[in-house]
């Protein structure tokens, strides 16, 4: 409910400090440690009620002392915690929030109390003898209950809230990166965008399609196609100043079978950039030239796709390299 880790967690101190009033939901202050950040170990850890988004239903309709005792809460977990160790605190002395008492210590630990939370009790074989009377025999069901852990509490967390809890950006965005329902809700995303963007494309594309015998020479050509009028920009009806990938969204333009060659270049290009560059951007500055030019190859049968791929040469390549560096711009 807070996202810490175990090492955290586990040396948890009960001594805090009071934030809210007894008729508001609850929140209290907690000094913590983690270590591995170096100088930024000590830290200040808020135990509050859950997040709004997070609350089970028919929360919002409890009075507050009896949020901050449910079990729902950090805040309540936290302060039943210390409610359940005091006696043992008053015994020992220790100031730490998790602390056990154990009749019967293992070969490891081999002392009467412990302080932190138990390796042994957070084990599998722990967890199989106190879960034993919900395990049916059923691997699936069974298996689920038994991975029940603290590192996958936390996870849950984390996949649930999405924003760094005491370490970095990168760090969040590895363990996301790690979980299905994320990865799956990422791949939704990505596909609805995508799909936006190609409709758009589709639905702007201006650049026609024409037979070699509409053919009248290169004199006009824009790379991607022929410009029928480049003193009229049908954008402002001055001389064109437009990138010459805006052809594919031009009136103006005309493909004709030979530009096929650079054609194909171009959409190879820009489909290898899909793995060399942030996918939300790949999406935002090319899925979009790619369907157009996708839609412009469906007019020609395969044979013709194939031999203008053929023809693809060298100078070609140099072509569509200054086109998407920018360096081949209209003037």
């Amino acid at each position: 409910m807070t996202g810490l880790n175990l090492s955290t967690l586990d040396s948890l101190p009960a001594p805090h400090r009071h934030a809210s009033s007894p008729d508001e939901p609850g929140i209290v202050f907690v000094n913590a440690n983690k270590p591995r950040r170096g100088k930024r170990s000590v830290m200040t850890v808020p135990v509050t009620a859950l997040r709004p988004e997070l609350r089970p239903l028919g929360v919002q309709n409890r009075r507050a002392a009896v949020a901050n005792t449910s079990l729902t809460t950090a805040y309540g977990v936290f302060m039943w915690l210390l409610e359940l160790t005091e006696p043992a605190r008053a015994l020992t002395g220790t100031q730490r929030a998790f602390i056990y008492y154990s009749a019967q210590p293992d070969y490891v630990e081999q002392k009467l109390f412990g302080y932190g939370i138990s390796s042994t009790a957070s084990g599998v074989n722990a967890r199989r003898r106190w879960m034993a009377p919900w395990l049916t025999g059923d691997a699936d069901h069974d298996g689920l209950l038994l991975g029940i852990s603290m590192d996958r509490l936390r996870k849950t967390y984390l996949e649930q809230v999405r924003k760094p809890t005491y370490h970095t950006p990168a760090t969040l965005a590895r363990y996301l990166s790690r979980m299905d329902p994320v990865r799956n809700e990422g791949f939704q995303i990505v596909a609805e965008a995508l799909d936006e963007q190609v409709t758009r494309a589709l639905a702007r594309r201006s650049i026609t399609v024409q037979p070699d015998s509409h053919d009248i020479g290169s004199g006009q050509d824009a790379v991607l196609g022929t410009c029928a009028d480049f003193e009229h920009s049908p954008i402002d009806g001055r001389r064109c100043r437009q990138s010459f990938m805006a052809c594919l969204d031009c009136s103006n333009a005309r493909a004709f079978p030979r530009h096929l060659p650079v054609q194909l270049v171009v959409a190879d290009r820009l489909r290898g950039l899909r793995t060399e560059m942030p996918i939300g951007q790949w999406i935002s500055d090319h899925a979009g030239p790619l369907a157009q030019l996708d839609d412009i190859f469906a007019e020609y049968e395969q044979a013709q796709l194939s031999a203008a791929r053929a023809e693809i040469t060298d100078s070609d390549h140099r072509t569509v390299n200054l086109l998407l560096t920018g360096n081949l711009e209209a003037s």
